[in-house]
Parts: structure tokens; sequence; C-alpha cells
């Protein structure tokens, strides 16, 4: 069953803006062209891709199925013309960072200042997002680096530390009950949560449970910026790693380290075995500058 890349690619233009009209726009095909491509493909699989109402093209349950082996497919084939291209060309290409938000703007902008002026023609692209995020973008070849903390020993992806965060205690700079310097402390104090699945979130759990001290979140919160404002109004207290704070949009927050028990993440960067690259290596000295 022979899958035309050109084919993929219309997919996942329609997947991607959900209209065939956005897509052949996109894809500089009239929608009757686009149709039939995508009709071709449908027989050839057997099935419906998408499924059409008057808000536009939703995935079919096969749709679904198949999106993540198209970005495969054609990311793969997108990274072997690169790959030509360099050869012949010099210096060219296109580099895809994932990172937390934290990570991001706090390791990654050096780093990318130097690779950016010593590499000037490669196009660099960042993803951010939560770990699981960063880690599933990297394994399904839609990024070429993560930024990240240490994943679970199951994942497929080599992972290299670049420091150790560590946790402490955030409350207003003029919080009445001084300073907190254990999790038993900080647990005593209405607190201000980040949302179940982000990495700080876990990490504070389980800090939580070592310490024997039960805490039912005030407030949860999706961003940082979000917790250091509800903070700084007095509304409650919230541990944070050191990499954190630049984040934070208050100014007049004060952060203690935590101790008993001392609570550090790992952050560093993943990268899969097989896809290890040129470019790749070279972002990689740039954030570790003794390679």
């Amino acid at each position: 069953m022979p899958l035309n890349l050109r084919d993929l690619q219309h997919f996942l233009a329609i997947a991607d803006t959900g209209s065939f009209t956005e897509a052949g726009a996109q894809r500089a095909l009239s929608q009757p062209a686009l149709s039939r491509a995508i009709r071709q493909l449908e027989d050839r699989l057997g099935d419906r891709l998408f499924l059409r109402d008057g808000r536009g093209a939703r995935l079919s349950p096969a749709g679904e199925r198949l999106l993540p082996i198209a970005n495969r497919l054609v990311r793969e084939a997108e990274l072997g013309l690169e790959d030509v291209s360099a050869f012949i060309r010099g210096t060219r290409g296109r580099l895809s960072l994932a990172a937390l938000p934290s990570l991001a703007a706090t390791l990654l902008p050096g780093p990318l200042a130097a690779f950016q002026a010593e590499y000037p023609d490669i196009d660099v692209k960042i993803l951010d997002g939560l770990a699981m995020n960063v880690e599933t973008a990297v394994l399904e070849g839609r990024a070429d680096l993560g930024l990240t903390i240490r994943p679970l020993p199951n994942v497929d992806l080599d992972y290299e530390e670049l420091q150790a965060d560590l946790f402490g205690a955030v409350c207003a700079s003029d919080c009445a009950d001084g300073v907190f310097d254990t999790w038993a402390d900080l647990a005593r104090r209405p607190f201000i949560a980040m949302a179940l699945r982000s990495s700080v979130r876990q990490a504070t759990d389980q800090a939580f449970l070592q310490a024997g001290a039960s805490v039912r979140p005030l407030y949860e919160c999706g961003h940082l910026a979000t917790v250091g404002a509800l903070v700084a109004r007095g509304l409650g207290v919230t541990a944070l790693p050191q990499l954190t704070l630049p984040l934070l949009p208050e100014p007049d927050l004060r952060w203690t380290p935590l101790d008993r028990p001392m609570i550090k993440r790992s952050v560093g960067f993943v990268t899969r075995p097989d896809r290890r690259s040129p470019t790749v290596d070279a972002m990689i000295r740039h954030l570790v500058p003794s390679k």
C-alpha cells in the first residue's frame, strides 16, 4: 500500500487547519484537487480520515490513528532531505527545540544566542510545554532536542543533566509569618499549587508526602504568573524551584530554600539515540561548554 509523501502533507495541513479551504490555500491546491487527493488516500487506507460538519473538518478515529504516524514519516523525510541539502550547501538546516517554559526562559537564551551567532543559516523552532509534552515531541521526532526534567527510566531517551534546581518557599515580602525553613512549616499556611500535571506539582506533592504533611491546595494554577500574583496579594504561599523565579511577574516576593526534605529537580536535555545529528551536537556544545 504505497503512501505518497505529498498526500501525507496534505492530510497534515487539513488536520492542522481544520479546513479543506485553508489547507488548500496553504498547499497551493484548489479545494476539489485537495479533496480528490484525500479521497484517494482514504481509498488506499480503506477508511475515512475526516468528518465534515458545519464548522469544518475534524479527524475521524482512523485519522487520529494516522496523525502521529504521518507526523513522524513527514518529519523523517524532511530531515533526510535537510541532511542532503546541508551536505551540499554547508551549514544550513533546521533545529527544533522543545523545552519546559522555565528552562526555555532561563537556561536556553544564552546558549541559543551563541549557537545562532555561529550558525546563522540554521532555522530554530522552539516548542514549550509540560515535561510529558517535551518528551513526546522528541520521541515522535517533532523536536530534535528537549530541555526538561529527568525522564522516567522506561522512557526511551538519552538524558544528560545540566544542573540541579533547588525548591524553596515563596511568600509575599511582607509575610507576617516570617521565614519558612521546612515543608512542614509551609503546610501550615494556605498553599497555592501548580496544576496537577506539571513537574513542579509532582515534586511538591512528593515533598509534602516525605515531610508527613497533608496539604489541600487553596488554589491550583496552570501558569507561574498566576501563582506569583496570588502569592503577592497575600492569598497564600507556594513552593517553586529557583529557576522559575525570573518568570514571576511580581518583584515583591521572597524565596527561601526548604529543608526536611531538601528537594531538587534534575534539569537537562533529552535526545533520541537514533536522531543525533551534527546540528544537535552543535547545540549541545553550547548548552554544555565542556562538550
